[in-house]
């Protein structure tokens, strides 16, 4: 029968040092963080991170995209602008052309008007020779007399059209102001040939001419001094 085992046995035993046994060296435990054990972060600050980083690259093209909407405000501003400016600059240099042509029209006029001898139309016509060629001279007036108002008339409509409301009303003074003069004109014509001659008619009608001849002029400075205004130049005065 075997023995049974004595409890002196059971108990620890120092080790051996000459024994492998009391040679091993037991492995240290590993440190433990201060703030404990590391572990792994859970999902849902995966996600948290993921996020934050989206929201970044929003940010991102939203100002990319602000500041590329506001360079192309920037240069379609510019761009109206400039066309504004182009087109104010060719409206004023159109009005400069239409105005000057309707003076140089008007001053034409005057000058066919001041072919008139008002010494000649201030005595009766006569059955003469003389009187025939006077007639005569009076017809080749009379047609260059209507060439220069149509002329005017056709220097009107154009600044009719593109001219400030108070330069056309201005225009059409001076058209009116040269129809009076045509009219006084035909007036002396007709007083002189009168049978029996009436000195005193012929007299009034030289002056009523010679009147309406003054103030076609002095119409025309008047629509030069409204031209200036629209166009920004100061008015010195005639």
């Amino acid at each position: 029968m075997t023995n049974p085992p004595d409890p002196a046995d059971s108990e620890a035993k120092p080790a051996d040092p000459n024994t492998d046994e009391g040679n091993a060296v037991s492995s240290p435990a590993p440190p433990v963080p201060a703030d404990g054990p590391t572990t792994a972060p859970p999902h849902g600050g995966f996600r948290e991170s993921k996020a934050i980083a989206l929201a970044g690259i929003a940010a991102t093209v939203i100002t990319a995209l602000a500041g590329t909407f506001a360079t192309y405000q920037i240069s379609a501003n510019n761009i109206a602008a400039e066309r504004q400016q182009s087109s104010t600059e060719f409206q004023r240099d159109e009005r400069v052309d239409a105005y000057g042509h309707f003076i140089a029209k008007a001053l034409a006029l005057e000058g066919v008007e001041q072919k008139v001898s008002t010494t000649r139309y201030s005595r009766p016509i006569g059955i003469n020779q003389q009187s025939i060629d006077e007639l005569n001279e009076a017809a080749a007036l009379n047609d260059e007399w209507q060439a220069a108002s149509d002329q005017l008339r056709n220097a009107a409509a154009a600044v009719e059209l593109i001219g400030s409301g108070m330069v056309r009303l201005r225009a059409f003074d001076l058209l009116d102001a040269h129809y009076a003069v045509s009219f006084a004109f035909t007036d002396m014509s007709v007083a002189r040939m009168r049978i029996p001659a009436d000195q005193k008619a012929i007299d009034t009608a030289v002056e009523q001419f010679e009147s309406k001849r003054k103030d076609a002029a002095q119409v025309r400075f008047i629509f030069s001094d409204a031209a200036s205004s629209s166009l920004g130049i100061s008015v010195l005065g005639p």
